[in-house]
């Protein structure tokens, strides 16, 4: 893999840690989605790299990962930038 692959590897990874963050800090009570990291710990950890990293996204986001996965036209799975560029304040 290149250098341009593994750049855009590591902005779509970005992308997914910004919508979770996100998510996480999201609730009306001031306290995350995720308070003690067991939803973390069960979808992302345990499993290891027993299953395909689709799978972990919509295991952790729900279903196909609406508002953090766009499909593409010709196949295949796009992130949603929109988390990230609120992250580096670039939106």
């Amino acid at each position: 893999m290149g250098y341009g692959a593994n750049y855009y590897c590591y902005l779509f990874a970005q992308s997914l840690s910004a919508a979770l963050w996100q998510r996480g800090q999201a609730s009306p009570s001031g306290h995350g989605t995720w308070p003690d990291g067991d939803l973390l710990r069960r979808q992302l950890l345990e499993p290891g790299g027993a299953k395909g990293a689709f799978h972990y996204v919509s295991d952790v986001f729900g279903g196909r990962g609406e508002g953090v996965l766009n499909e593409a036209d010709g196949g295949g799975w796009y992130p949603d930038v929109d988390g990230l560029l609120e992250h580096l304040h670039l939106r």
